[in-house]
């Protein structure tokens, strides 16, 4: 095991901390990695890049990322966790939301169907924390952000709308 800064940009130190293996000068299998910002991460690496399982924890309760890295990026399956408290859990590819997979905000809302460049596009079911269900076709809405739900844009039908009971009134 080394502990040693292994990049250095404009000659500054970008990992300042680094516990890991290496082969012919590269950062090469299991590894811990601290950086300046505070983010860190602890997985596999392959020449200098993140490659294979992973966990990437971002820094100020930014949330983490947990699954597969490819060349450095988030590619497979994976989980992550938005500051907001949001959730994906799905497909990954190039480091963005991409194939199938669900979204579920804080407030209960949840998105699960197909992704495509980090948006919600194709095939899908949108439930609302209160109970109504749409299912239907999204096309790659520029409005939807992962980390806030808008009124969906599924083309489609309702599947199920939850009725709310008559509340009861003691009126005496």
């Amino acid at each position: 095991m080394c502990v040693v800064c292994v990049a250095h940009v404009a000659h500054k130190c970008v990992y300042p901390r680094f516990e890991g293996e290496y082969f012919r000068g590269k950062n090469a299998g299991s590894a811990k990695v601290a950086f300046v910002n505070g983010d860190k991460y602890n997985g596999q690496m392959n020449m200098g890049k993140f490659h294979g399982q992973g966990r990437f924890d971002y820094s100020n309760g930014r949330g983490w990322y947990k699954g597969e890295y490819r060349h450095g990026k988030q590619h497979g399956r994976g989980s992550r966790l938005f500051m907001n408290d949001s959730r994906y859990e799905g497909d990954f590819l190039h480091g963005a939301m991409h194939g199938e997979g669900m979204m579920e905000w804080l407030n209960g809302d949840q998105y699960v169907g197909e992704w495509l460049e980090g948006f919600p596009n194709g095939r899908g079911v949108y439930i609302y924390a209160h109970g109504d269900r749409y299912e239907g076709t999204e096309e790659n809405s520029e409005d939807f952000h992962s980390t806030n739900p808008p009124p969906p844009q599924v083309r489609g039908r309702l599947l199920q709308r939850r009725v709310p009971r008559p509340r009861q009134i003691d009126v005496r």
